[in-house]
């Protein structure tokens, strides 16, 4: 719990210093916005991701805007994650793909966190080409970028199954991957393990979006 206290001043909107936070009633007064969590995202994990830190105030706030977060709220929503099981992991991914919070898992979802993958790439050249979800397959071409990381990889294999799923169905009628079929796709959710890692300060882990101990070859 002292790590997780720790990191949650380092993402608040108004910290204080150590020496002013002799008990948990000093932390009364100390809260995390939206603008807070962007800025100082980088501060608990390593590099800057505005559309990660988003989505993770967006699950915090419960999907509503200027919500000021403070510390037990903080702690209940992240206690799950941070003891580790299967199914808290996956819960914590799947909520961070749910951008409206209401159990359902949508190719625009997926495609958006595709295109972030991509964006952060470590590897990624200035002149790339994005991969985009669109149409009757993941469309590439020899230009397209496709990325080695853990999170791109399983995002395929979740817009595969969405599309799969899907494929004999109207536009307005598209069928969402719900949790329980979330679970069958991904058996450890990467972005579970990775908000997990670095909220306990867990030294050594290989990041989200990098490349190490990732295998050589894409899915395709």
């Amino acid at each position: 719990m002292r790590v997780i206290r720790a990191n949650f001043i380092r993402l608040s909107a108004n910290p204080k210093p150590p020496a002013q936070l002799q008990n948990s009633r000093d932390l009364c007064n100390v809260y995390c916005t939206e603008k807070s969590i962007v800025s100082n995202f980088h501060h608990v994990f390593g590099y800057r991701n505005e559309n990660l830190a988003l989505r993770f105030y967006n699950l915090l706030a419960d999907g509503f805007n200027g919500v000021y977060i403070f510390l037990p709220t903080f702690a209940v929503k992240l206690i799950g994650l941070i003891e580790g099981y299967p199914m808290h992991l996956n819960y914590f991914g799947f909520r961070m793909l749910d951008s409206k919070l209401q159990g359902e898992i949508f190719a625009t979802d997926i495609s958006d966190m595709v295109q972030n993958a991509l964006e952060y790439c470590p590897e990624t050249a200035p002149d790339k080409v994005y991969t985009t979800l669109a149409g009757s397959e993941m469309q590439r071409s020899k230009t397209d970028r496709r990325c080695r990381c853990a999170l791109y990889q399983e995002l395929v294999e979740l817009y595969n199954y969405f599309f799969n799923l899907n494929r004999a169905i109207i536009v307005s009628d598209k069928l969402p991957i719900e949790f329980e079929s979330y679970c069958k796709i991904v058996k450890l959710s990467v972005l579970g393990f990775e908000f997990r890692d670095k909220l306990l300060n867990r030294q050594g882990c290989p990041m989200l979006l990098g490349h190490a101990n990732q295998p050589a070859t894409g899915m395709f």
